[in-house]
């Protein structure tokens, strides 16, 4: 059976992505996905599945690849 997590978006979180969020702002990252950054960093991961760009420009390996 596989396991889910459910993360809690705290306000540090929240203050580290609004940071990204404007860091990056030529990027037109979504906030969601700032956010997303963030807990994916804070989890250790490096590969993420998704169709979306923004986490390959951010420079996570996005799966599948394309």
């Amino acid at each position: 059976m596989a396991e889910i997590n459910i993360v809690h978006i705290n306000q540090d979180v929240l203050n580290k992505a609004w940071e990204i969020f404007e860091k990056y702002s030529d990027k037109d990252f979504p906030f969601t996905d700032c956010t997303s950054f963030i807990v994916i960093e804070m989890l250790g991961i490096n590969e993420v599945f998704s169709f979306d760009k923004h986490f390959e420009q951010y420079g996570f390996v996005r799966l599948p690849i394309l």
